[in-house]
């Protein structure tokens, strides 16, 4: 028996470091067929906005996938 793996990557678009590898890792879990999420959203930068954000994201995800 395995353990299933999801792995959620967010980055915002006014990062001025993580848009390009955030991206270029999703796409390569994608070519590896590693199940992933990655989300670019709009307007954010690098702060705590942003990682709230992720962190809402996420946790909202795994607990509905769970239920």
């Amino acid at each position: 028996m395995g353990v299933e793996v999801h792995i959620y990557l967010s980055v915002g678009t006014k990062d001025p470091w993580c848009v390009d590898p955030t991206l270029f890792y999703g796409e390569r879990m994608d070519d590896k067929g590693i199940r992933n999420q990655t989300d670019l959203v709009e307007g954010y930068d690098h702060g705590n906005d942003m990682w709230e954000l992720g962190h809402y994201n996420y946790l909202q995800k795994i607990f509905r996938e769970a239920g």
